[in-house]
Order: structure tokens, then C-alpha cells, then sequence
């Protein structure tokens, strides 16, 4: 990206109250996501197949959960501030072969998100492990997403 770009983006991103959205170069209707990738736990955080971090209020919830299975010896993970420029999105692939993923690419669709993942064998989860991790990732942007689906590459 060149940097006439970026700072066209970064205008339109501060002038649409909030909303980040980068157009997209096709007729596809798709818009690619920037994110980070914050933890991958090897046990559930939400009953849902997925779950959208867009209050304060939720992320607490779901780091009470974290800090119960983490155990009270050692120190707690920090909570993150959940800004008005950003969405945290909680979601659970499938393993099949391997004991975790690593996310590739997102992009919206609408109102559906797609995650593009690839196995991955993680050092930190029993090797045998087939449950399915529950990855953090913040996006950068606020976005309404109705649906996350998981593709795999």
C-alpha cells in the first residue's frame, strides 16, 4: 500500500463515525479486515460458535472466564479496552489434524465475516488435542457482523 492510500483511508476510517471500511478493488462485494491475532485457549469461552466483542461489559465477561481456568496463583492476563474503533471477535474453528489454527486472511461480506485459516500444530496445546481452540482476534474497525464463517486453506 502506498502511503496516498493509507492516509485516504485514515480520513475516510475518522469520517464515517466510526466504521472502518476499505473498499474493496472488485465487484465482490468483499472487505478485507485488518486484525491481530491476541490468544488461541484451549477451552471454551462462549457457548456460541462465535462471539462478538463490541463492549466493555462483554469483554469482562469473557476474561472472568479466562482468569477462573487460568487459576488464581500466578498473574492475571490484562483486560483489554474495548475502543469505539475497534471490534474483538471470539470464534471456534474445527481441528481435524492438527490441534490449532492460524488465521490468514478475514474479510466482510455483508454482514458475514469470513475467516480464512490454516492448520497449525501448536507447541503449547497437547498434541493429541482435537478440541476446538477459541481464538481472540481484535479487528481494526467497528464492525456489525451477524455470522463468522470459517474457511480452511
Amino acid at each position: 500500500m502506498n502511503l496516498i492510500y493509507l492516509l485516504s483511508l485514515m480520513f475516510f476510517i475518522n469520517c464515517t463515525s466510526g466504521t472502518a471500511a476499505i473498499a474493496s478493488d472488485d465487484n465482490s462485494g468483499k472487505v478485507k479486515i485488518q486484525f491481530e491475532e491476541v490468544n488461541h485457549y484451549p477451552y471454551s469461552l462462549t457457548s456460541k460458535r462465535f462471539l462478538v466483542i463490541d463492549t466493555q461489559q462483554k469483554m469482562d465477561q469473557v476474561y472472568s472466564v479466562i482468569h477462573q481456568k487460568n487459576g488464581g496463583g500466578g498473574r492475571m492476563a490484562p483486560i483489554p479496552t474495548v475502543s469505539k474503533e475497534e471490534t474483538y471477535l471470539v470464534f471456534k474453528p474445527s481441528v481435524k489434524s492438527t490441534n490449532d489454527v492460524t488465521v490468514k486472511e478475514m474479510y466482510l461480506k455483508g454482514k458475514t465475516l469470513y475467516v480464512n485459516v490454516k492448520p497449525f500444530q501448536s507447541p503449547d496445546i497437547a498434541k493429541s488435542s482435537r478440541v476446538s481452540p477459541n481464538v481472540l482476534v481484535k479487528l481494526l474497525g467497528k464492525y456489525n457482523i451477524l455470522d463468522v464463517k470459517v474457511n480452511y486453506q
